[in-house]
């Protein structure tokens, strides 16, 4: 995900064409990258509408805090179509929507604004960036042409498929119903075992909404 605060490289509008140039090119080459985007920066390259689920992956925390909000009363949380964030360690405030500041978020409008809120933090917050990088990239592989995938397919096209060791993915795995030791948990890893390089790809997919393994690891999967 691009770095909201990349402007204090005044060539950095720059930078991320060119980045976007490079996955272009690897794409058009046929290239494997070892990279990993979040899943609404696939979305954004095939021109794919966000939501508010695409935010798990990017702040899980954030993510959290909205899905309480659309499944709790908040009209008395005196929140506001508005957001916080970090200035080199000073809070500044950006208004979701015109006036956002002085418009209350109640039972009735929480809903759009929790997609306000995640359409900021996805795209908003670092629009300058992300065009530059999709300009890059529209150079080498036409969006018309890109636009027939979806995100998980491309997900594929730029890096492949993962491979991961199970125990990795067992060491943090929480059970509700059962233990370790049930027969179905024993056969759930053993089946596991089994799976080829594909198959593992397909089921992190399946599972996470990307065939990658977070960065910070299976420790970071809720």
């Amino acid at each position: 995900m691009p770095n909201p605060k990349s402007y204090v490289q005044t060539d950095h509008i720059r930078y991320f064409k060119f980045i976007g140039r490079v996955i272009g090119k690897a794409l058009f080459e046929g290239c494997l990258l070892e990279c990993y985007f979040i899943r609404s920066v696939y979305k954004m390259i095939i021109g794919q509408k966000l939501s508010f689920k695409d935010l798990e992956d990017f702040d899980n925390n954030l993510y959290q805090g909205l899905e309480w909000c659309l499944t709790n009363d908040v009209d008395d949380l005196y929140e506001s179509f508005s957001t916080q964030f970090d200035y080199f360690g000073r809070t500044e405030v950006a208004e979701l929507i015109p006036g956002g500041e002085e418009i209350d978020v109640t039972n009735e409008n929480k809903h759009h604004y929790v997609e306000r809120k995640s359409f900021f933090h996805l795209y908003k917050s670092i629009q300058k960036q992300m065009n530059a990088f999709l300009e890059g990239f529209y150079e080498i592989v036409p969006k018309d042409l890109i636009s027939i995938f979806t995100y998980q397919e491309l997900e594929l096209l730029i890096s492949g498929m993962p491979d991961f060791k199970v125990e990795d993915l067992r060491k943090f795995t929480n059970y509700s119903g059962y233990t370790a030791n049930s027969p179905q948990v024993q056969w759930f890893w053993e089946v596991m075992e089994s799976l080829n390089r594909e198959e593992k790809g397909n089921f992190l997919q399946f599972v996470t909404g990307s065939s990658k393994v977070p960065v910070e690891g299976f420790s970071m999967l809720q």
